[in-house]
């Protein structure tokens, strides 16, 4: 295991892998792979990597896991999406629309100061959890997004499979239409599976 050189800032300490998922894929016009992350210092390992420099090198495990896969009978998709379930969120967006799919994401913090998505200004985030163009990510694929909040500091007051149901509820035809695509704590896809299954929409939990 990578340990923390002893003039770091704090005492030495082992570092075990830290499982991320990719936020995007780009191939540079030189040929390199760029693999997107987005994380949050949150302890000993993901303050390390916040100091990695450009060019250094580091040890990567992966792929691994399973994919979600991409259906050519249905034109439509939903994201479902809290937490650090958003960023594989954002790749998965990327590539359902260059499939041709219609998507729609649905995002969820605890609040504001968690979300890890920009704002791009173009259109304001929904208080009644209508998605919109209004997260730079998405918006980047033409894909509009409904943001919730726990506290409701922004977008909808509440869970995002809450904003996912109301919007689920207006739609013709979801069954034979949608695949709907979640990830992001259990509880949240278990809700989102759950309102799937009731309904007869395809769903796949990450």
């Amino acid at each position: 295991p990578h340990r923390l050189a002893a003039q770091s800032a704090g005492p030495p300490e082992a570092l075990l892998r830290r499982p991320f998922s990719l936020a995007g894929r780009r191939t540079t016009p030189g040929g390199e792979v760029v693999l997107e992350l987005i994380y949050r210092v949150v302890g000993g390992g993901t303050a390390w990597l916040a100091e990695v420099s450009d060019g250094a090198e580091i040890s990567v495990l992966g792929p691994l896991g399973n994919s979600f896969a991409v259906r050519d009978d249905k034109p439509a998709a939903a994201l479902v999406a809290g937490g650090v379930g958003i960023p594989p969120m954002i790749y998965l967006a990327e590539t359902l629309t260059a499939a041709g799919k219609a998507v729609k994401a649905f995002c969820g913090v605890r609040s504001e100061h968690l979300l890890p998505l920009k704002l791009t200004g173009q259109a304001e985030v929904s208080p009644l959890g209508e998605p919109a163009l209004c997260a730079m990510e998405f918006a980047a694929h033409g894909v509009e997004t409904a943001i919730a909040t726990d506290d409701g500091s922004i977008g909808w007051k509440g869970l995002a499979p809450q904003a996912f149901a109301k919007w689920l509820d207006a739609q013709d035809d979801p069954a034979g239409r949608l695949v709907v695509y979640s990830c992001g704590p259990e509880a949240m896809m278990r809700a989102v599976g759950r309102m799937c299954v009731e309904r007869g929409v395809e769903c796949q939990l990450a």
